[in-house]
C-alpha cells in the first residue's frame, strides 16, 4: 500500500478511540458495533483523500445535505426526470429551503422538475401574504422563480392548504370566501397529482420536516 498510495499502514487510523482497556471488553456509549478503533484515520490519510479524489459537491457550486443527493445524478449521462415532496413548514423548517436547493442544483445540472407537492404544514410556502424577514431567505420567492424561469410546477395539497386557509380563486368562489389567499404561481390539487407524480417521474424525493 505504500508503493502504490504513498502511505503507511500507520496512517490509516490512530489512537484507541473509545474503548475500555479490558480484555473482555464491555459495552461503551455508540462503539458496541466496532471491534476496533473508533477514531479517525490520522492527517497523512486525510489530505490524502483530499488531494486525489476531486469533490463534486464542491465543483458543481452545491453545498449542504441537497448537494449530497444532487453529485449522485450529476454522474449520469441522461436527464433525469425528479419529483419533490416537502413536508415542512417554510420557517419552522429546513425542508422548504434544503428542497429548493436541491432543485436549482438539479436544473442546474440539466435535469427535469416535473412537480414539487408541498405537503402538510409546507403548504404555508404558498401565502399570498407572506412577507419573508430581512435577515432570512425568501423562500417562496425562490419557488416562484423556479416556476416562473423554468415551468417547475408547484402543487399543494388540497385538504392540508383548505384547513389553513390557503385558497386559490377557485376554492375561494367555491366556499364563498372574500378572497383568495394562494399565490398564483403554486396550484391546489388533491393525491392524485401526487401519485401520478411519482409514476411518472425517474427519482421521488421526500423533504421531511
Amino acid at each position: 500500500m505504500q508503493a502504490d498510495l504513498g502511505l503507511s499502514f500507520k496512517d490509516l487510523a490512530e489512537g484507541q478511540g473509545f474503548e475500555p482497556w479490558e480484555a473482555l471488553a464491555s459495552l461503551v456509549f455508540k462503539t458496541s458495533a466496532f471491534d476496533r478503533s473508533a477514531t479517525p484515520p490520522g492527517a497523512p490519510m486525510l489530505h490524502f483523500f483530499h488531494a486525489r479524489f476531486k469533490n463534486p459537491l464542491r465543483e458543481a457550486g452545491i453545498d449542504g445535505v441537497a448537494g449530497c443527493y444532487t453529485a449522485g445524478l450529476q454522474l449520469r449521462q441522461s436527464v433525469v426526470v425528479i419529483s419533490i415532496a416537502v413536508h415542512g413548514a417554510p420557517y419552522a423548517s429546513a425542508a422548504a429551503r434544503t428542497a429548493l436547493g436541491f432543485a436549482e442544483s438539479a436544473l442546474r445540472l440539466g435535469h427535469r422538475i416535473h412537480r414539487v407537492f408541498f405537503h402538510h404544514d409546507a403548504v404555508a410556502v404558498a401565502g399570498s401574504a407572506a412577507i419573508a424577514p430581512q435577515d432570512e431567505q425568501d423562500v417562496q420567492a425562490g419557488w416562484i422563480g423556479l416556476h416562473e424561469t423554468q415551468g417547475v410546477e408547484l402543487a399543494l395539497c388540497i385538504a392540508n392548504a383548505l384547513k389553513r386557509g390557503l385558497l386559490s380563486d377557485e376554492e375561494r368562489d367555491r366556499y364563498a370566501k372574500p378572497a383568495a389567499t394562494v399565490h398564483e404561481a403554486f396550484a391546489i390539487v388533491g393525491l392524485g397529482q401526487l401519485v401520478e407524480a411519482m409514476s411518472v417521474s425517474d427519482r421521488f424525493v421526500t423533504f421531511a420536516a
